[in-house]
This record gives structure tokens, sequence and C-alpha cells, in this order.
């Protein structure tokens, strides 16, 4: 049979072999359109804003701390990593309290401090590491 069928609109439409009934294939065609932007507004909506306690960019590389240019590197680090912390307790410290237990009411004040504690910790090692240095050998 040659020919498109007769409840298809155009020639072109049916020759493709997407479909051979024309309002298949625009139903179809719709759902896959709208299907990413619906998925894309539920994640929207359903995450809330964190801020990771991860630094920006992947440090690499050794470094010599006896070398004033790797000294500054090491500084400039070391004052992101204090930033990014800094915003990490923000965000801990934005975050409602979750339960009204005895032990969740009493240590719910220093949360936030705890996590600036954690976080600069954890990315001060991953940033040693990087280097191929000891964590000691970071300036406090």
């Amino acid at each position: 049979m040659s020919g498109a069928p007769a409840r298809c609109k155009t020639q072109q439409t049916c020759r493709t072999g997407w479909t051979d009934n024309c309002e298949d294939f625009t139903v179809r065609r719709v759902a896959l359109l709208l299907l990413p932007i619906a998925a894309f507004i539920g994640l929207t909506a359903i995450s809330r804003p964190t801020t990771e306690c991860r630094l920006p960019e992947t440090p690499s590389g050794p470094l010599d701390p006896d070398v004033p240019a790797d000294r500054r590197r090491l500084s400039d680090e070391l004052a992101t990593i204090d930033a990014v912390a800094a915003r990490y307790r923000e965000v801990i410290r934005a975050e409602p309290l979750e339960s009204d237990s005895i032990d969740a009411t009493r240590t719910y004040a220093t949360r936030p401090d705890r996590a600036y504690r954690y976080c600069r910790t954890i990315l001060r090692e991953q940033l040693a590491d990087a280097h191929q240095l000891a964590v000691s050998q970071l300036v406090p």
C-alpha cells in the first residue's frame, strides 16, 4: 500500500514512520515535550536551597609551604574553606528544629557551630590530601 492513511493530515508525517495515526502522533509529541518540563518544575519545587560543604573547585598538585607563591595559594584556599564553612553554618542555622525531644532541643543551639567545625575539618583534610601535605602543615 502506498500513500498515507486516511486519518493523517500530511503525507510527510506518515512517511516518517513515527505513526500511522496523526492524532496519536501529536499527543505523543506534546507528552514528550511536557514531561521534562514537569519533571524540572517538580524537582525545583521539592528541592530546598542548600549550600553543600564542598570546595568550588578541586585543588590539585603538590605544594611546598616553604615557597612564597605556594604559601599564598594555600592561604587563599584556606580562606575559601573558611567562607564555605561559614555559609554552611548559616544554612544549618536556618533549618528548623525537626523534633521536640529534649535532646534535639538541647543540641539545636550548638548545631550551626558544630556544622562549621565539621565542614572546615573535612575540607582542610581534602585540601591537604590534594596538595600532598599533612593537615598539621596547614596554617590554622
